[in-house]
């Protein structure tokens, strides 16, 4: 199976997939700081005839319920969970929770179930994964040494910058890289992932490895190898077509674009060396192919002197 190296340059860790059924796409893994809030999402892929969607708290010995939307009914949320869980998306197709000052308790997994009416219910599990914040991005010092806000142009072209830094170097030093993401999210479980997409399993498992006993911009590096195979799986497609509500806070990859200029540059470069590749090995199995007929003349010649 293909592996792709993920990188996240921000302290934090992001594993995200198709969804655990063909007919629910969600996030098997959402990571929030201690603190701040956590989003929960499921949607289903095909229309369906859903009575109720209920979200559950995964336990050792059980499962809890935490809140629920009623096609007939309307909401209901447990006493217990009144100030801290609510719905930000309550639709019965697609669903979405939002747990607010997040504690170590609720590190976890929740289990989104939509009751179908008729049919087998479906259902699908997200966890939430705690990390310790970093903050950081780009600012500029002004003479009187305060801090102001970087232009549109001033910040695509340090995004440009870090873009080009990264890709080279996983290209010089780990292998050729096919695709290279960066997510444009706010979310704390998504801001700062780049995922990177290397030609060979065995590039992307050294990147990896070298990686974890990396640091940038001051900040330690984490990596991971991932199923992933299609970036598209995992990416808004609202967003693609400018119509996602749900902004920054998106918990699907809003993908952060880079300049055309550095695309053709980057990716015109792999190109170029594909075809200088191509003819290499042209040259080389011609030079084969010329070492063959001259051993063939050679061992006729032997033959015909009677020398063996």
């Amino acid at each position: 199976m293909e592996h792709r190296a993920l990188v996240h340059l921000l302290c934090v860790l992001g594993v995200f997939h198709k969804g655990l059924t063909d007919l629910i796409r969600t996030q098997p893994t959402v990571m929030a700081a201690v603190g701040d809030e956590a989003i929960l999402n499921c949607e289903l892929l095909q229309s369906k005839d859903v009575v109720q969607v209920i979200w559950w708290k995964i336990l050792p010995n059980g499962m809890k319920a935490l809140i629920s939307q009623h096609k007939k009914y309307g909401q209901d949320v447990n006493h217990a969970f009144r100030d801290k869980v609510e719905f930000t998306d309550a639709g019965l197709q697609s669903s979405s929770i939002i747990i607010r000052n997040v504690t170590e308790q609720d590190e976890g997994c929740y289990c989104c179930l939509f009751n179908i009416d008729p049919g087998d219910d479906l259902n699908a599990t997200t966890c939430l994964q705690l990390f310790v914040r970093v903050l950081s991005g780009p600012q500029k010092q002004s003479a009187d040494g305060l801090h102001c806000a970087v232009s549109d142009v001033e910040m695509q072209e340090h995004y440009d910058e870090f873009f080009e830094e990264v890709f080279t170097e996983m290209e010089e030093k780990y292998g050729e890289v096919e695709e290279m993401n960066v997510c444009d999210n706010l979310g704390d479980h998504l801001v700062g992932n780049v995922y990177v997409k290397f030609r060979r399993e065995e590039d992307a498992e050294k990147a990896v490895m070298d990686l974890n006993n990396r640091w940038f911009n001051g900040q330690p590096i984490h990596a991971e190898l991932s199923p992933v195979t299609d970036f598209r799986e995992a990416c808004c497609r609202q967003y693609e077509m400018g119509e996602c509500t749900r902004g920054g806070f998106c918990n699907f990859m809003h993908l952060k674009p880079i300049s055309r200029e550095l695309r053709r540059e980057l990716y015109g470069r792999r190109r170029k060396r594909h075809r200088s590749r191509s003819r290499s090995r042209e040259r080389r199995s011609r030079s084969r192919d010329r070492r063959r007929d001259r051993e063939r003349r050679r061992s006729r010649d032997r033959e015909r002197s009677g020398r063996f």
